[in-house]
């Protein structure tokens, strides 16, 4: 018996519901599962309540997204060649928006956007990789609580290239940030109560794929500079096979209110009426990528002083460094404690002390920021390049 154009496309139907069907089930035994071992892992990193609650937030969010799927595909169900205009209307409406959003996802100081960082940027979304992800630890001040919602609230604003990251065991701060986008990571090392800077970038790494890795100072503010910098050295013939370490000096500026950094045509309006560049002594932030030995690297600790220079000498050893100050900008919250902070504590000698021990003499000055070999400039058209620079004798020996 010859079967109808109708029974046919009614087996139809119900072979792919029965498929879909299939596809939520395998579907729910993931989340029962991911519950289980996010459960597990959270209790390990003593933040068992925030990972818990994230993980319940992301169940929810599966739902409405295998909601909307499963609305998206009954159309297909009912009309085939309707859902396929559909589609490729929804490719083309997302392609002509993507161009623009993927160069510069914020606002931009340029007026021509390079094709490359088009190009890469569309790669880069693609392949679904992060281009930077970002991290930093602070513990909760009221006197640093504008200039810390601040900090949250700029690195969102680079987001989908940058992913930002905390690094905290308080619960309160973890549910916060996590609460404004932000992704949470228990602090795995310390020494004086201080984060150890080489275990989070190990840590870090071991989690999240992105092309680059930073760790920042909690106070620095960045704008899309950060994007098209690291664009530009991606898309460079700078070798990157070797460890790569990008730095940069900061820009300080007093008391930046939360409308000073609502955005960054407000943040580089209050940067060129009140900011001054700091010392080349100085470097808030250390971007590198995924084969940096962080592993062969003393346990220093943030935000006191000596590692930030040994790092750059160290690096300066291993490959190649960078100064990125003059495509870059970083402007640095400058509160009631300074801009000499690190200074202050009553363990501020930690690093030098240990680095003393390990190594005796230390020539400090060759990791200034004058002392990279590589430096970023714009060119006629405002486009970031990396340059080979003469350095100073007192850059050496490293």
């Amino acid at each position: 018996m010859v079967q109808s154009r109708s029974d046919i496309r009614v087996q139809r139907i119900f072979a792919r519901k029965t498929v879909h069907l299939k596809i939520i089930a395998l579907c729910a035994l993931c989340m029962l599962i991911y519950m289980h071992l996010y459960s597990k892992v959270s209790l390990q990193a003593l933040a068992n309540r925030d990972l818990i609650e994230g993980a319940l937030n992301d169940f929810r969010s599966w739902k409405e997204n295998l909601l909307d799927w499963w609305a998206y595909t009954s159309k297909w169900l009912i009309n085939d060649e309707e859902f396929m205009d559909n589609e490729r209307n929804i490719i083309q409406n997302y392609s002509s928006t993507l161009v623009p959003r993927s160069a510069l996802y914020v606002e931009s100081n340029f007026s021509n956007i390079p094709k490359y960082v088009e190009n890469l940027a569309l790669e880069l979304l693609n392949a679904n990789k992060t281009l930077l992800t970002l991290f930093t630890t602070w513990k909760v001040s009221t006197e640093k609580y504008t200039c810390h919602n601040n900090t949250v609230k700029n690195w969102n604003l680079l987001k989908p290239f940058v992913q930002p990251i905390m690094f905290t065991n308080e619960a309160d701060l973890s549910g916060r940030v996590a609460s404004m986008g932000w992704k949470v990571l228990p602090i795995s090392k310390t020494r004086k109560g201080v984060p150890v800077l080489k275990h989070m970038y190990l840590d870090t790494i071991s989690v999240y794929n992105s092309t680059f890795y930073a760790y920042a100072n909690g106070d620095i503010l960045f704008t899309d500079t950060l994007l098209i910098t690291l664009m530009a050295i991606l898309n460079s013939s700078v070798n990157k096979s070797h460890p790569l370490m990008i730095i940069g000096r900061r820009t300080n500026v007093d008391n930046v209110t939360s409308t000073d950094a609502e955005n960054q045509s407000t943040l580089i309006e209050t940067t060129d009426a009140r900011g001054s560049l700091f010392t080349a002594w100085g470097e808030d932030y250390f971007i590198t990528m995924k084969n940096f030995p962080w592993k062969d690297i003393p346990e220093v600790i943030v935000g006191r002083r000596a590692y930030d220079n040994w790092l750059v000498l160290d690096a300066r050893k291993r490959g190649n460094v960078i100064d990125a100050t003059e495509t870059l900008l970083a402007v640095h919250q400058t509160t009631i404690q300074g801009n000499y902070e690190g200074l202050k504590h009553q363990d501020k000698d930690y690093n030098h002390n240990l680095l003393v021990k390990m190594y005796r003499h230390l020539h400090y000055a060759a990791g200034k920021t004058s002392c990279a070999e590589f430096i970023t400039r714009y060119n006629v058209t405002d486009v970031p390049n990396i340059q080979r620079r003469k350095i100073d004798q007192e850059c050496f020996p490293l």
